[in-house]
């Protein structure tokens, strides 16, 4: 989306690295296309824009999308950065020996490397960071908040009818119920493989399940179980 706002202030077709390391086409190690990629798949390169640094400047604001905007003619537009690069740069993740976790829909482990490192096996990503002549190591778990928000949806009704009338969120009441179930939540453990996974088990058919579930289990333990599950699955 950020290529398409820059070619809209700028009229130039161009990309960075950090993104570009995402379609396939890139040489992560040259941090430019792939020719012999590009050569198989029978891609013209020309159609392709050209790939930048994050920090290089890519263009500046046109004088129609300054009077349409407000924006100076010819204000710099730099190359920009990928999600988790861009974070990378927001937390200080910039140098080696660095690292960061998030959590949203998937959850990310991300660390900083001045020397490429390629998985064969595909089981962490290199891309290339928003640092010139840097990459990043990225392990993803497919299902992190996402198994939090399945829980909530489906099983977590009478939280969310409590929390609309006491005026909170859903997951607050979730956390509290959560916390009163001991560590290990009662021997019970919950894969959050509910769309396949990506790290360190690249596997887009395996699923999710709960482990050890018997009748002594109930739902606050179910609850607590997904939450560690996708915890040991960011060790993992």
């Amino acid at each position: 989306p950020k290529d398409y706002i820059r070619f809209m202030l700028t009229g130039e077709f161009a990309t960075e690295v950090s993104d570009a390391s995402g379609m396939q086409l890139l040489d992560i190690p040259g941090r430019c296309w792939s020719d012999e990629v590009l050569t198989k798949l029978g891609i013209d390169k020309s159609l392709l824009a050209k790939v930048y640094e994050s920090p290089e400047i890519t263009g500046t604001v046109t004088k129609a999308v300054a009077q349409a905007t407000g924006l100076k003619e010819g204000t710099p537009v730099v190359g920009g950065a990928g999600d988790n690069a861009a974070a990378a740069v927001g937390t200080g993740v910039v140098e080696d020996g660095k690292a960061f976790t998030t959590i949203g829909s998937s959850g990310v482990v991300f660390a900083h490397t001045s020397d490429i490192s390629i998985d064969p096996k595909g089981r962490v990503h290199t891309f290339c960071c928003a640092v010139p002549g840097c990459w990043h190591v990225m392990g993803v778990t497919q299902s992190a908040g996402l198994s939090l928000k399945w829980f909530r949806d489906n099983f977590a009704w009478s939280e969310m009818e409590t929390a609309a009338s006491m005026g909170v969120d859903p997951y607050y009441l979730m956390d509290k119920e959560a916390d009163s179930v001991p560590i290990g939540a009662n021997r019970l453990l919950y894969m959050p493989y509910l769309n396949g996974e990506r790290t360190p088990h690249l596997d887009p058919n395996v699923r999710g399940a709960f482990v050890g579930l018997s009748t002594m289990h109930k739902k606050k333990d179910m609850l607590r179980a997904v939450m560690e599950g996708v915890s040991y699955s960011l060790r993992d």
